[in-house]
């Protein structure tokens, strides 16, 4: 599943984001996993995940930016 998701966010960005993509799972008796990217390739991701997302999406992505500016 990392792999996938690191080739996700390389095609998505493109040249756009050069940087060091970090996937790791966050724990292990959980599926989820932690991406550390910088912040205009976290946005790039985001709108990839919820490119057709409709009533929930700016209620989603206030959380997104309340998370992205916790952690900073």
């Amino acid at each position: 599943m990392a792999r996938f998701l690191y080739r996700i966010l390389r095609k998505e960005t493109g040249n756009f984001y050069q940087g060091r993509i970090n996937i790791s799972m966050a724990h292990q008796k959980t599926p989820y996993y932690k991406v550390r990217i910088g912040h205009k390739a976290a946005v790039k991701l985001f709108t990839y995940m919820y490119k057709n997302a409709t009533i929930y999406l700016e209620r989603k992505y206030k959380k997104f930016i309340e998370g992205i500016n916790y952690g900073t």
